[in-house]
């Protein structure tokens, strides 16, 4: 009973977090970068992509997150990117409905800048009633049964050229309480980039970095670099303060990507699990294919 008690108030410790920057996997970016940017809206456009992380494989309560995305563009180059997610964390629960929207203004024939704006409508539940504890008069605990509707806002801007781009992103920008006691949700700066180096006629060099800076929290740094091979497959590392990993892409002529990521945590909770894994499908609408590039022709994101 103690060592689940402790996993609890862990996990517990992390969904606070979690929740306070809205989104339980921002370092996963490479294979959603809408998370961290509503101005990449479109970009993937005619696009269907689902996704799935299991961090910490056997310890109970670890985060386990799935998501479906839908990416479009229009003519005038206005995109959008309908999402649904689904968080579990502990006794935390948490789904998302998101509208992401962005224009891509160009600035050049390769070059464009882009702004953002997303919305998400969230319900959140805890449920701390059904776990084990040990102090049955706890307030939270007596009442720890939580439904809770709750929204917010992010705005983004960036630069795309032809081999590079960067950008930033306020989230929360709008915030609303989530929790008793009027708690309400961090204010998050996103700060990004990346470029693409070609090395041969078919060999590029790739790589990416996102930093995260929240209230109340240390700063945040992930980076990728990718080595990508005729165009259709991909390998490199992922590498942060918390963790290091493998990632592997690969992509086919009817118009289906997988994407792959493993990755091995550099704190003390190595001893207990060593397994996180990221898997995300992707399938790329024949008219896509034709129009969205046609848009815009920029391989960031080494999507």
């Amino acid at each position: 009973m103690k060592t689940r008690f402790i996993h609890i108030v862990i996990w517990l410790l992390v969904s606070i977090n979690v929740v306070a920057q809205s989104h339980p996997a921002l370092e996963n970016y490479l294979f959603n970068p809408v998370n961290i940017s509503p101005s990449y809206a479109g970009r993937l456009s005619g696009s269907l992509s689902f996704s799935h992380d299991q961090q910490f494989i056997g310890l109970p309560g670890a985060p386990l997150t799935t998501s479906l995305f839908y990416d479009s563009m229009t003519k005038g180059r206005f995109g959008y990117n309908f999402s649904m997610m689904q968080n579990e964390v502990g006794p935390i629960q948490n789904f998302a409905m998101g509208l992401s929207t962005a224009y891509h203004l160009r600035i050049s024939s390769s070059e464009y800048f882009s702004v953002g704006l997303k919305y998400t409508f969230n319900r959140l539940g805890i449920d701390l009633v059904s776990e084990q504890y040990l102090d049955s008069d706890d307030f939270i605990i007596v009442n720890g049964v939580i439904q809770k509707w709750y929204h917010n806002v992010d705005i983004s801007g960036a630069y795309y050229g032809k081999y590079n781009y960067v950008g930033v992103t306020m989230r929360n920008a709008v915030q609303t309480s989530f929790f008793i006691n009027q708690n309400y949700g961090a204010k998050v700066i996103h700060l990004y980039g990346g470029a693409e180096i070609p090395v041969s006629e078919h060999l590029d060099f790739l790589y990416s970095g996102l930093i995260n800076i929240s209230e109340n929290s240390p700063v945040d740094v992930n980076a990728h670099f990718m080595a990508r091979f005729y165009d259709y497959i991909s390998s490199g590392v992922l590498l942060s303060p918390t963790k290091v990993g493998f990632v592997y892409s690969t992509e086919s002529r009817n118009g289906f990507t997988f994407l792959y990521q493993y990755a091995y945590p550099l704190t003390e909770i190595r001893y207990i699990s060593q397994q996180s894994h990221t898997a995300c499908l992707r399938y790329h609408f024949k008219r896509a294919q034709v129009f969205g590039n046609r848009i815009v022709e920029s391989p960031v994101f080494f999507l």
